[in-house]
Parts: structure tokens; C-alpha cells; sequence
């Protein structure tokens, strides 16, 4: 009975496989694993994106709710405002849009695409931080897995770049809730180009609210050889650091970041950096 009841107070760390198995999703695409590998039913518990737009930006109000702004105003060039205005009322991050509304987005960001943002975004600061996947433009193109995860509302996307440390991480991070954690998979990060990060898989862990310790995810990364590997394009990074299109090997469709504003507390990079206890 005693174990019985432990297993039930247990029960919401043992999440389903779909959503464990969110572990290898990534914005840019999922890490396939070998047609041999099984995941556990349950995580371990280890001890512990031509030229620019000459026209003066104007304060976009409309598609600031999409983004992650704290008390005050953004401003934003024509082209991004209008990208912001095709983004309204889209839900699951592009995964319901009607086709007229995908095309609108499709154009905009091909706009964006065309316009010079920051030159060698790789190179700049602006590209630093925590970034929230906003929409996906063909997100049918993905595996059953990514659809199902990066077409929940409920769940929250975000993107960490940190390329200016001793140990240079692009980390995704899925959070569940305020209340329930969050779920990170990691990985070592090399500037390739002015446009490219080259990356490759190392490590993932749960971070839940209720629990004093992260709780490391067992997948076999150094076994995944090239799986692991990949590359991410930054294809626009606008020039106020607050809207980022990139493109990567995993899926070249292009995906939409806004900057997600610090708040109180420690980013998820600051979770996730530090190696396992």
C-alpha cells in the first residue's frame, strides 16, 4: 500500500512517452533516435533568421501582445508590424491557421528574409538570450510527435542562445506550466559563419516545481552519432532584438522567435548550464 501511494504522489513526473519523447523535439525539427531505441517509460532518477526599410519605425500596439514585452512600447519597422498583424489570432503556433492567413505570414516573412536585419546576427549580442517560438509555417511537415507538442497553447516554447561563454549552448526548453516545470534538452553550440550555428545534442533534464532536483532524461546522445548533429540559420534577426527567423537542417521551413523578457528568478540557461550531479 505504502508503494502504491508513493507511485501515486509520483504520478506527475512519470509523464506519458509522447510527452517524454518531447525530449528530442526541437523548434527546427525532431532528433530522429534509431528504429532500435525504446525511451524508458519514465525519466531516471539520477542523483541529482536587399535593404532595410527607410521609413521611420512606428509603435506596433497590435502585435505586441504576441510578444513578450514588459510594461511599455516596441517599436518595430513596416515589415515586422506586418508580419505581427498576420500572426493575429493564430493559434497552436501555426498549427490551425487558415490557408489564406498562412500565406499572408509566408509573405511577410519572406519580406523579412529579403531585408537586410542585423548583419551576421551570429556575430552580435542581440542574438544572446531567451527567445519564444511564436509560429511554425508548415507545422504538418513535422513528425506526429512535434505536431502534437508545438501545437499546444498550453505548453510554452523557448529557445536559449548563449554563444559568448566558456561553454557556448543553444538549450530548447518546453515549459509545462508555472506550476508543473519544465523539460530542456541541451546542446553544445560552435559559431560555423555570420548566419549559422552548428550544434550537437548532449544532455536533457526535467526541472519540476515541486521537486529540490532535476531529474535527468536517459537519452543516448554520444550513441546518436550524426543524429545528434545539426545546423541552425538565423535568417532574420531584426535590429531591435526583438524578432527572430531561423531555418535549420532539421526542418527548413522557418520558425518565428520573439524575445521573451527576463523575468524574477533564473532563466532556463541558468538551470540547465551546469553539468549533472
Amino acid at each position: 500500500a505504502r508503494t502504491q501511494a508513493t507511485n501515486e504522489r509520483r504520478a506527475p513526473i512519470l509523464l506519458p512517452g509522447a510527452m517524454a519523447a518531447a525530449a528530442l523535439a526541437t523548434p527546427t525539427g525532431l532528433l530522429k533516435l534509431p528504429p532500435s531505441y525504446e525511451p524508458p517509460s519514465s525519466p531516471s532518477f539520477g542523483t541529482t533568421y536587399g535593404r532595410h526599410s527607410r521609413r521611420r519605425p512606428r509603435l506596433c500596439r497590435r502585435g505586441a501582445p504576441l510578444l513578450a514585452v514588459a510594461a511599455g512600447e516596441v517599436s518595430y519597422t513596416e515589415p515586422e508590424e506586418a508580419l505581427l498583424e498576420a500572426l493575429v489570432g493564430v493559434q497552436g503556433r501555426g498549427r490551425a491557421v487558415a490557408p489564406r492567413q498562412l500565406q499572408e505570414v509566408e509573405s511577410a516573412v519572406q519580406t523579412l528574409e529579403a531585408l537586410e536585419g542585423v548583419p551576421d546576427p551570429t556575430n552580435s549580442s542581440l542574438i544572446e538570450g531567451s527567445w519564444k517560438l511564436i509560429f511554425t509555417t508548415r507545422p504538418g511537415t513535422a513528425s506526429p510527435i512535434q505536431r502534437t507538442f508545438v501545437g499546444v497553447d498550453s505548453f510554452s516554447v523557448f529557445q536559449e542562445v548563449y554563444l559568448r561563454t566558456d561553454d557556448p549552448r543553444v538549450v530548447n526548453v518546453v515549459r509545462f506550466s508555472e506550476t508543473v516545470g519544465e523539460l530542456a534538452v541541451q546542446a553544445e553550440a560552435t559559431i560555423n559563419d555570420g548566419k549559422r550555428i552548428l550544434f550537437r545534442f548532449d544532455r536533457a533534464a526535467f526541472a519540476f516545481k515541486f521537486l529540490p532536483f532535476k531529474v535527468p532524461y536517459p537519452v543516448p546522445f554520444r550513441l546518436l552519432g550524426d543524429e545528434a548533429k545539426g545546423w541552425l540559420d538565423t535568417t532574420y534577426l531584426s535590429r531591435s532584438g526583438n524578432i527572430r527567423i531561423s531555418r535549420g537542417n532539421k526542418c527548413r521551413e522557418p520558425h518565428l522567435f520573439s524575445r521573451k523578457v527576463q523575468t524574477q528568478g533564473k532563466c532556463c540557461c541558468q538551470l540547465y548550464l551546469q553539468e549533472p550531479e
